[in-house]
């Protein structure tokens, strides 16, 4: 599944376009039209087609939790964790980074856990809408970006590079 589409700023420009759209004809032609009905609607439609799309591959699933209670694994070939509608944890513990890598952890409408190693050499680009992020110490909560780096952080060694989205959802790094 291509959970960067629904993280994407070009997906909320038009969602943010046509929610403006739809207040206008709600005020100046004193319409009614259903919004946020359509806007679940449409959610909804989306996520069905991308769980009925994603069943026939079972490789990118294996990094995806979808309305249920998952652990998933850390593998250096994933890129991408997401988690909607349910509750994921990731290990990273026992992740062994050779050179820089990025992955995405991506949480909608759910609760994910993520375990950090005090060994491992990462950093935490965040992204919070409507949502909660708590990272160690730090916290954002409702809007905000964070970026952290752990004391131990290394700059000249390899790092793992965690851009983090949540949207109407809450995410622990511990």
């Amino acid at each position: 599944m291509k959970a960067k589409l629904i993280f994407s700023p070009a997906f909320w420009g038009v969602v943010l376009v046509f929610l403006g759209c739809t207040f206008l004809v709600n005020e100046l032609l004193n319409i009614d039209i259903p919004i946020f009905t359509i806007i679940i609607s449409a959610f909804f439609i989306y996520l069905g087609i991308m769980l009925i799309r994603g069943k026939s591959n079972q490789k990118k699933m294996e990094n995806l939790n979808m309305f249920g209670n998952h652990i998933l694994d850390f593998s250096d070939v994933l890129d991408d964790y997401s988690n909607i509608f349910g509750e994921a944890r990731l290990d990273l513990t026992k992740a062994v980074i050779t050179e820089n890598k990025t992955i995405d952890i991506n949480c909608v409408f759910g609760d994910f856990k993520i375990k950090l190693s005090d060994t491992l050499n990462y950093r935490i680009e965040s992204s919070t809408i409507f949502g909660k992020t708590r990272i160690r110490e730090k916290v954002t909560d409702g809007f905000g970006n964070l970026i952290y780096t752990p004391l131990q952080y290394d700059a000249a060694k390899p790092c793992l590079i965690i851009k983090s989205n949540v949207v109407f959802g809450n995410m622990e790094y511990f």
